[in-house]
């Protein structure tokens, strides 16, 4: 999902891609979703993947595919936890 949209998701997914400290991200479900569980495993199934997904640089490099912490820079993540 483009950075800033938010959770762009139905409510269960929500839950879970919050708990995995994910803040944007586009979802399209297909099927019964309204039985939680099913629609929960899906989610979580689907995170779990996540660390599955291979791409070759030059992939990574165009879609701006990146991974870890994106748009803090140290000085500003000292300057959040001293506030904290």
């Amino acid at each position: 999902a483009p950075r800033g949209i938010g959770l762009a998701v139905g409510d269960v997914a929500k839950s879970l891609l919050k708990l995995a400290g994910v803040h944007d991200a586009w979802g399209f479900a297909r099927g019964n979703t309204k039985t939680k569980v099913n629609y929960a495993m899906a989610t979580f199934n689907a995170l779990k993947m996540t660390s599955t997904v291979r791409v070759t640089d030059e992939q990574a490099k165009s879609q701006n595919i990146v991974s870890g912490p994106v748009g803090i820079t140290a000085a500003e993540s000292d300057v959040d936890s001293m506030e904290e």
